[in-house]
């Protein structure tokens, strides 16, 4: 990874990810990950390589940004490295991105699993791919709903942005920011109801509730009296699914 783009996941990570990826537990979902559920698209791929995340995958953001970009391994595309993993081999991660390589992930299984590239995202060159990483991560130049991954997937071709909650289903990535300007970055598992109302969400990512990747839940803000009250902006909700 070239140093502009290091230089730019180091203030983005760092200005809207510090106090962000942090959610409290739900409980009895620890089995979610195992679920075989068969759904059209990316998705049916996503929620595959979910569930191979098992054993220790701590949470780690740390400030080592040459060597170090949220993954769980070193992702490589046409033969280059686009996001490194910890040094230490522990395997940790934050949320964009280990968003980022489950996306990634399920697109190679896909395109090897229909006899082509394991790199084919479309035309994407090395830059493209650079330019599509820094809008999932948040950081590129743009406004907050042009930079987000629900933007780079309808940007690049390769998906759509969803912004009715109701055509959202699981395995669609979801950036969502709260209201003090955090964000968090996660695999959508379901909406959580009261009545016809959405108030919540349910979803996979990592984040320090769960010591690292784990389903938790979070609750939006300005909910119906009686439910439970959350800090999520149903305003700056951003919804992506690959086509």
């Amino acid at each position: 990874m070239n140093r502009p783009l290091v230089r730019v996941l180091l203030f983005v990570i760092v200005t809207t990810l510090l106090a962000g990826c942090y959610l409290r537990p739900l409980p009895g979902t620890e089995e979610h990950g195992d679920e075989k559920v068969i759904i059209e698209g990316l998705n049916g791929y996503v929620l595959d390589i979910i569930s191979g995340y098992e054993g220790d995958y701590p949470y780690l953001l740390n400030d080592d940004y040459e060597n170090y970009n949220g993954v769980t391994e070193d992702l490589i595309y046409q033969g280059e490295i686009i996001a490194k993993a910890n040094p230490s081999g522990d395997r940790a991660s934050h949320c964009v991105g280990l968003t980022f390589e489950v996306f990634f992930k399920a697109m190679q299984a896909r395109n090897l699993e229909h006899g082509r590239s394991p790199d084919d995202f479309g035309d994407m060159t090395l830059a493209d791919m650079e330019d599509f990483i820094l809008t999932w991560y948040v950081a590129g130049d743009r406004p907050r709903e042009l930079n987000n991954l629900a933007a780079a997937l309808e940007r690049s071709g390769l998906g759509e942005r969803l912004t009715d909650f109701e055509e959202a289903k699981i395995g669609d990535f979801v950036q969502y920011f709260r209201a003090n300007g955090t964000g968090h970055a996660v695999v959508l598992v379901d909406w959580i109801r009261a009545g016809d109302t959405i108030i919540g969400m349910t979803f996979w990512s990592t984040q320090q509730s769960t010591d690292g990747i784990g389903y938790t839940e979070a609750y939006f803000q300005n909910n119906p009296p009686g439910t439970p009250q959350g800090t999520v902006s149903r305003e700056n909700v951003y919804i992506g699914r690959v086509i």
